[in-house]
């Protein structure tokens, strides 16, 4: 037997001269402990790999991205527990005898042996790094979109020095905070953003993180967009707790900028707020701030290293000025007069592009009646905004085309100083004031309001913003924009209460259309103001108490947007409001709302308070057009028959957290989905259904042009990243339910549609949508086991151009999917 054993040895060793005589042995004769040890780190590496998906899972239902590391992790424990089982069940197959039987076949064990042994250090490997991955996830927080704000930035000279001190400065490991000043106008912003663009190109923070400071900073909106962009969570409710939360995290060592864009008086106390490490032990963490005043950075905010953003050389005014005119100058021989124009605007960025915008292509006369309303600025009610600024910008106004566009832009300059700056909040806002006369429904006034945003865009009145859902102003321009609403239509922005008082007290109100009370401690009795049609009020504390004749000197309101105020009861005087068309209750503590049914003429009602019953005379708002119930979180209940009375209803938006929904069949006590057939006009639909048994069959909205529906779907998944204006969750996981029976419309449009469980459907394309799903950009199909093909068409049928603008397909646990 031993001669055996050395002659099989022999031949191995002449086959496999890589190993040493003594390691083959070990393989044979450690056989069974090699493969006993292999199936060992496979349960282990099972084991961390539950783990691993469990967080993983856990991360996915809080909205959360997996780290890349983590996912590429997953992928190669799935790839070598495939080839740790191929070597055990090849192992338990193989006949491992020779010789007749008589004798173990060496050769065999040596080679199964070996394959065992190194696999299973492979999977200890494996195991070992998934212990030791930590965090799987990641709060997403994408580069910020710098180029649109940067155009030809850099090629003045003037600036282009600023850039590269600025950087040189924050590559200072003595250096903790930069600072950037100058007048309003001069694009600090704009530096700050090139500053950004560098840092993250050139890596010399791990995150670039940019956030905008406004006059009156809310310190909760701020922590969340610097932890969103971070990653990171804030579980603490207080402020103070969410800022100490905060404070931690900026130090953990991670190379972190903070650029805070606008600070104003008042700005250490901000940092302090918020959570913001400043002087002392900040570690790697690092601060560029822009502000108008030197004084500010240099003496409150104790920054030793400041740059001066000036005026533009006359050189780089003049490219600028030429860029952005064009053409149109030397083709009407032209340039004297222009050059003459350029050189009012003071080298300041921002009247250069306006003016040269506003009067690009049009005849000498405007330049020339331009060029003397130039030499005449007026000052008042600007504060610390330049006379070449305020004449440019105030040029550029009166050359708007329209009223309508002049009304617009003042109502966005007025929304500067309120907490929305959303292209919705715009729209409702415009509509309450019938400053859309031209349009009949809230669709057609959605694409009006987005053509005059980009109107005000192109003439550089407006900036672009990150998404298309809000737009930006830069506050030079809202300031301007104040004071020729202040000028021309009486309209006011008041935060100190006895200014209120004391413009209440001279008349001075009499004749208001428009008044923003923002951060107000008190109100009057009676506001008596009868050509107000724009309220907005928010008090410096929460839930302030209106008193009750307070609205009676106000009946002509068309607007109306409180916040955080005690409405319970409303006020007495509150059904004076006969002419009001919108009206917004936010964060508002209410209790019986029934007399908001005697405002026969509201168009929109927005809803953001703590009620769990929607009062039923709602129901007699005929011309109602919009119901936002959407942060309603903790309504239960809509009596019967309440929704299916809004026939003129065009938008519902109902919260997520809303469960409530009973089937048609059975007396009622609450709203039935059978209500929303009564629905014609519904154009725009947000919606959770938790039990899809309750949607009724041929349920079919067929106006639908924006919608978010979800059925079926825990309320964790109804969380997207993605600002789809049409969206479709389902998951049905009753065999008797198809896709078919519930709200499937206009599949041509949908941009965003993700499936779980089963929904009856083997042929994705073929049976839900024949023309190939041409508005799809986001495509997600989960744990369904009937389906068979994503596309494929029968032989006899027309084929198809499939998903031509899918942008992201997610596949997960298709066990019957065919790849063919």
């Amino acid at each position: 037997m031993a001669e055996t054993v050395i002659s099989v040895a022999a031949k191995i060793a002449a086959e496999h001269v890589v190993d040493s005589i003594a390691t083959q042995l070990r393989y044979i004769w450690n056989y069974k402990t090699n493969f006993e040890n292999l199936e060992g780190q496979h349960r282990k590496l099972e084991g961390t790999r539950a783990q691993v998906q469990h967080s993983v899972d856990e991360a996915t239902r809080n909205g959360e991205e997996i780290e890349q590391k983590v996912l590429s992790w997953l992928d190669r424990v799935e790839t070598i527990k495939k080839e740790a089982t191929v070597i055990i069940d090849d192992n338990q197959r193989a006949n491992m005898r020779c010789f007749k039987s008589l004798c173990p076949d060496l050769k065999k064990h040596y080679q199964h042996s070996k394959k065992a042994a190194i696999k299973a250090k492979d999977v200890s490997d494996v195991e070992k790094e998934g212990n030791s991955l930590g965090k799987v996830s990641y709060r997403t927080h994408p580069k910020e979109p710098w180029d649109q704000f940067l155009p030809d930035y850099e090629n003045f000279e003037s600036r282009r020095s600023i850039v590269e001190n600025v950087l040189k400065a924050l590559s200072n490991s003595d250096v903790d905070m930069v600072g950037v000043y100058g007048m309003g106008g001069a694009r600090k912003t704009t530096l700050a953003r090139v500053v950004g663009k560098r840092a993250e190109k050139d890596e010399l923070f791990d995150v670039v993180v940019f956030v905008e400071v406004s006059e009156t900073p809310d310190v909760r909106n701020i922590q969340g967009a610097i932890v969103d962009k971070l990653g990171l969570k804030l579980q603490q409710e207080t402020e103070s707790g969410r800022a100490n939360k905060l404070y931690e995290q900026l130090q953990k060592g991670r190379k972190i900028l903070l650029i805070l864009d606008n600070i104003w008086e008042g700005g250490l106390e901000y940092l302090k707020k918020v959570g913001i490490p400043f002087g002392g032990d900040h570690g790697a963490f690092k601060l560029l701030l822009t502000a108008r005043s030197f004084d500010l950075l240099s003496i409150e905010m104790n920054s030793h290293t400041n740059f001066c953003v000036d005026h533009l050389t006359e050189k780089d005014a003049w490219d600028l000025f030429q860029k952005v005119a064009g053409a149109c100058i030397e083709q009407h021989d032209l340039q004297s007069l222009a050059s003459e124009v350029a050189k009012k605007c003071g080298g300041l960025p921002i009247a250069i592009v306006t003016i040269a915008k506003a009067l690009k292509g049009k005849p000498e006369h405007a330049w020339r009646t331009a060029l003397l309303e130039l030499e005449r600025p007026s000052l008042e009610n600007l504060g610390s905004v330049t006379a070449e600024a305020y004449s440019c910008i105030r040029l550029s106004y009166n050359h708007l085309n329209s009223s309508e566009l002049k009304s617009i832009f003042l109502l966005c300059c007025t929304m500067g100083f309120t907490s929305d700056h959303s292209v919705e909040g715009l729209l409702r806002y415009g509509m309450g004031l019938n400053l859309l006369n031209t349009v009949c429904s809230m669709g057609e006034a959605r694409n009006r309001v987005n053509t005059l945003i980009q109107d005000l865009k192109n003439f550089s009145l407006l900036l672009e913003a990150f998404d298309d859902e809000r737009f930006s102003i830069h506050d030079v321009v809202r300031d301007v924009g104040r004071a020729i609403a202040i000028n021309d239509h009486n309209n006011y922005t008041v935060n100190d209460d006895r200014i209120l008082q004391d413009l209440a007290e001279k008349n001075t109100l009499k004749n208001c259309t428009s008044i923003i009370l923002h951060d107000i401690a008190k109100l009057p009795e009676v506001l008596d103001c009868s050509n107000l049609k724009f309220l907005y009020v928010k008090p410096t504390t929460r839930f302030s108490k209106i008193p009750d004749n307070f609205f009676k000197g106000i009946p002509n309101l068309g607007v109306v947007h409180l916040i955080e105020m005690v409405l319970s009861p409303l006020p007495a005087s509150f059904y004076l409001l006969k002419k009001l068309q919108t009206l917004y209750l936010d964060g508002c503590h209410l209790g019986d709302t029934a007399d908001i049914g005697k405002m026969k003429n509201l168009k929109i009602l927005v809803l953001s308070s703590n009620i769990e019953r929607l009062p039923e005379q709602i129901g007699e708002l005929t011309r109602l057009k919009v119901l936002d119930l959407s942060k309603c979180s903790k309504l239960k209940i809509i009596p019967p028959n309440t929704i299916l009375r809004l026939t003129q209803l065009e938008e519902l938006y109902m919260p997520d957290k809303f469960c409530k929904w009973q089937g048609v069949d059975r007396e009622r006590s609450n709203v039935s989905l059978g209500e929303l057939e009564h629905l014609s006009q519904l154009t725009a639909l947000q919606i959770y259904i938790l039990d899809a048994k309750l949607v009724p069959k041929g349920l079919v909205f067929q106006k639908l042009q924006k919608y978010k529906i979800y059925i079926g779907v825990e309320e964790w998944r109804c969380y997207s990243r993605y600002n789809a204006s049409r969206l479709l969750k389902l998951k049905y996981n009753d065999a008797n339910i198809s896709v078919e029976d519930g709200i499937i419309m206009q599949p041509k449009e949908i941009e965003d549609l993700q499936l779980f469980g089963k929904q009856g459907v083997k042929n994705v394309l073929y049976e839900l949508n024949r023309d190939g799903f041409p508005k799809l950009k986001r495509f997600r199909v989960e744990r369904n086991p009937e389906l068979v093909y994503i596309v494929d068409f029968p032989k006899q049928s027309e084929p198809c151009v499939a998903f031509p603008h899918l942008q992201t397909l997610y596949l997960s646990e298709l066990i019957t999917l065919s790849v063919n």
